[in-house]
């Protein structure tokens, strides 16, 4: 399945240059982006580990991909998605290491 988004490096390279023209929206504010990413990931690995029990063993950047709301005038309507890639390795967390 194609997922359309940007590479979180992308998104980490526009933080750190504190610039989102590279991400194809207008400049609003990249750290308010990259705290929205940092949120949805602490949210997303959380959620797996306490909530569900299971946790997905290859989280590296090339398979996190960042999905990114249309804008409303000149801002993002909501905040990102995250879509995580290559669901070959999950492990169970057990209950009494939650």
């Amino acid at each position: 399945e194609f997922i359309e988004g940007v590479p979180i490096k992308a998104v980490c390279k526009a933080v750190r240059d504190n610039s989102t023209a590279s991400l194809g929206c207008s400049e609003h504010s990249a750290r308010k982006l990259g705290l929205s990413v940092a949120n949805s990931l602490v949210e997303c690995f959380s959620a797996m580990f306490f909530t569900y029990g299971f946790i997905h063993c290859d989280p590296h950047p090339g398979n996190l991909i960042v999905i990114l709301p249309p804008e409303k005038r000149g801002q993002l309507s909501a905040p990102p998605k995250l879509a995580l890639l290559d669901h070959g390795l999950y492990r169970e967390v057990l209950q009494k290491h939650r």
